[in-house]
């Protein structure tokens, strides 16, 4: 009975071994996934990890040098306004050269830079008006200016009437403390023979006599006189001044 069981025991296990391998022969590989048309994102951030700041070109700089003396124009008369004016006066009072007759402010003739604006003065040189015979100033009282190797100049519109034979002339000068510095001591006079805008400049670092202080200057101006031999102008003469600078 024993020896029977475990006849039919060993049996069924052998027949249950050959039914697993039968099933496991009939289902073949494993099947594969599908493929999807589904894009793949990458949600990855991504963060620099370098802090180097970006390089940006320096600002530009100009250097002047210790040896570099430019001439620098500290004060400008151009005139574009009336105020300016006020601050020239007509003749020299002190030598009674009174030849200007007044000053003004024109709006509407052409200046030195061919624009508008600059000084009139209306002028006669002649002996039964002027008291010193044909000589006449502009000037301008300077608070106690330093003008130690400074260039003055005046630009000047000569008018037709001013043109004579011997020439008129026109100088430069200032007034130091008490005493009064001419270009002509330089031997600096202009003679006037040509019509319309002309500029006369004096550079007083180049005057070999000077007879004042040239750092308490306290009147600078401009004359306009006869020559020698030149004759009267009894007409009266529209002269223009503008970009009167030192």
């Amino acid at each position: 009975m024993k020896r029977y069981l475990i006849i039919s025991v060993c049996f069924v296990i052998v027949l249950a071994a050959v039914i697993c391998i039968s099933c496991a022969r009939k289902q073949g590989p494993p099947t594969e996934p599908a493929a999807t048309n589904t894009p793949i994102i990458n949600t990855t951030t991504i963060t620099p990890t370098s802090t180097t700041s970006p390089i940006v070109s320096p600002t530009p700089t100009f250097t002047v040098s210790a040896t570099s003396t430019p001439y620098v124009i500290s004060t400008l008369f151009d005139f574009s306004t009336s105020t300016q004016v006020s601050s020239w006066k007509p003749s020299d009072y002190i030598c009674c050269e009174d030849s200007i007759q007044g000053l003004t402010w024109n709006d509407t003739s052409t200046d030195a830079d061919g624009g508008t604006g600059c000084l009139q003065v209306s002028a006669i040189f002649d002996a039964a008006t002027n008291t010193f015979d044909g000589k006449g100033d502009i000037f301008y009282p300077a608070p106690n200016l330093d003008m130690t190797g400074k260039t003055i100049t005046f630009k000047v519109n000569i008018p037709p009437g001013l043109i004579q034979s011997p020439s008129y002339i026109l100088t430069v000068w200032i007034k130091s403390t008490t005493n009064y510095v001419f270009d002509n001591n330089n031997n600096t006079w202009f003679n006037l023979t040509t019509t319309g805008w002309q500029t006369f400049s004096w550079n007083l670092a180049n005057t070999t006599t000077f007879n004042g202080d040239p750092t308490k200057v306290v009147q600078i101006g401009c004359e306009i006189s006869k020559g020698s031999g030149s004759p009267d102008i009894t007409t009266p003469q529209t002269i223009l001044f503008d970009d009167i600078s030192w």
